[in-house]
């Protein structure tokens, strides 16, 4: 019976080691407790004149304790460094495989290296983001997309150190972030794909998708979501959200970057000395209803013509407004915004002449959810985009997503969705299906 209450106050002494890593404070003082502990074991050992089993397993278990409490900088406080590094470390991310079936134009053929984009399995994204606070004060975040519509190389999504001058989490009039980050625009824009009802943004915002022929194709107002860039931003304890950011304004994606911007190396660094400034607020006006206006004002460099040496810079200017209602089991969601766009040379729509001179583009989406018990959520979104530099050609473009998601559990969702485009002067066969599975982690 002694050898085994000696062996569970060993125990107990090793469980509080092994919580130390939470409150390295306390270390010196459990210590001390398992060093009086020991005097204690090693008097009740010479007590017995080190004799018969008892003795013996109780030698053994006082040579253990002694072991620990000699060499307090030695294994102990290595798992303690160890544990409070990995703590400091936050991994995250999701993946999203999908299924997509398009309506093919009539008499088109397939392509010579058997690539058919209106019927394919693939993942649409493969998200590794890592979150590292290295102290009270600071903090670096990491986003890689392994499996985007670029499936060639692995790109870089945000990549940004966060300094908060009053501490992390901590109530404050603002944090700063410098990097390659989301454009504080509206609401659609920095809203991830883990957590949107729809598996594809507007588009307004992220352009058209199928490019089947025959189809209309727009860039978006925002490609990739990102710019790299400083911002000031509201704390999330903040009752008025709000953000303002002076960026490059080149975005890190486009449809032809070799025509259509004087880049650095394909890298979209800034094209010219011009810099744009982005923003956002957004209220609580009532319970469950928010209100949101957004502005982005800047400069382009545009060739005149594809093969010019020298560009010229062009006004970029955006406006917004959103909204947000939520109520039991319903959502409702609106965005509107219109701005002034530079046409640009590589753009077959181009009108002659007009290259390297504004044009209009303006849309908006209406999205709508409805929870059917805890499982199943119903979801419609219309979504409509007007650009001048298609408007002999197709006119107003409008979409109707429809579909339904099934929560599996907290982190994994199945969706079904039903995409209907519509062209306004000239109308294409790209209806499609698309059925997607995401998991987040």
């Amino acid at each position: 019976m002694k050898k085994t209450g000696i062996a569970i106050c060993l125990m107990a002494a090793l469980c509080c080691l092994s919580t130390r890593a939470a409150a390295q404070e306390d270390l010196r003082g459990e210590i001390q407790q398992l060093k009086q502990r020991l005097a204690e074991l090693e008097q009740k050992l010479e007590a017995s004149g080190g004799t018969g089993e008892d003795a013996d397993g109780l030698g053994d278990d006082v040579q253990r304790l002694r072991d620990i409490v000699e060499e307090p900088e030695g294994s102990v406080q290595t798992t303690i460094a160890d544990v409070a590094k990995l703590k400091k470390i936050k991994v995250s991310g999701y993946i999203q495989g999908r299924y997509e079936a398009y309506s093919t134009p009539a008499g088109a053929s397939a392509t010579g290296n058997h690539r058919a984009p209106d019927n394919r399995f693939y993942v649409r994204r493969g998200r590794f983001k890592i979150t590292g606070q290295p102290a009270q004060y600071a903090l670096g975040v990491v986003q890689l997309d392994l499996s985007g519509y670029d499936r060639s190389k692995v790109e870089t999504k945000d990549l940004y150190l966060e300094v908060h001058p009053w501490g992390v989490g901590v109530p404050a009039p603002f944090y700063i972030r410098l990097g390659q980050q989301n454009w504080p625009f509206g609401y659609a824009i920095e809203r991830s794909s883990s957590a949107r009802e729809v598996p594809e943004r507007p588009k307004l915002f992220a352009g058209t998708t199928v490019n089947l022929p025959g189809t209309p194709s727009f860039n978006g107002l925002f490609p990739g979501e990102r710019d790299k860039g400083i911002t000031l931003l509201s704390t999330e304890t903040s009752s008025v959200q709000w953000a303002l950011g002076l960026f490059n304004g080149t975005g890190t994606k486009a449809g032809d970057a070799g025509s259509a911007f004087l880049e650095s190396g394909g890298r979209f660094e800034d094209n010219n000395r011009a810099k744009a400034i982005v923003g956002r607020v957004r209220i609580p006006v009532a319970e469950g209803v928010y209100l949101g206006t957004s502005i982005y004002s800047g400069k382009q460099a545009v060739r005149t013509v594809s093969n010019a040496p020298v560009a010229v810079n062009v006004t970029q200017s955006r406006w917004g407004a959103d909204f947000q209602w939520y109520l039991e089991g319903v959502s409702l969601k609106g965005e509107y915004v219109t701005g002034k766009e530079p046409y640009y040379s590589n753009v077959g729509a181009t009108p002659n002449g007009t290259s390297g001179t504004n044009r209009t583009v303006s849309g908006w989406y209406i999205v709508g959810t409805k929870n059917i018990g805890p499982l199943y959520q119903l979801v419609a979104q219309y979504d409509v985009m007007n650009d001048r530099a298609m408007a002999g050609s197709y006119g107003k473009l409008s979409t109707w997503n429809l579909g339904v998601i099934r929560f599996i559990d907290d982190s994994t969702k199945l969706k079904l969705f039903y995409e209907i485009n519509n062209e306004e002067k000239r109308s294409a066969s790209n209806n499609g299906l698309r059925v997607e599975l995401l998991t987040v982690f």
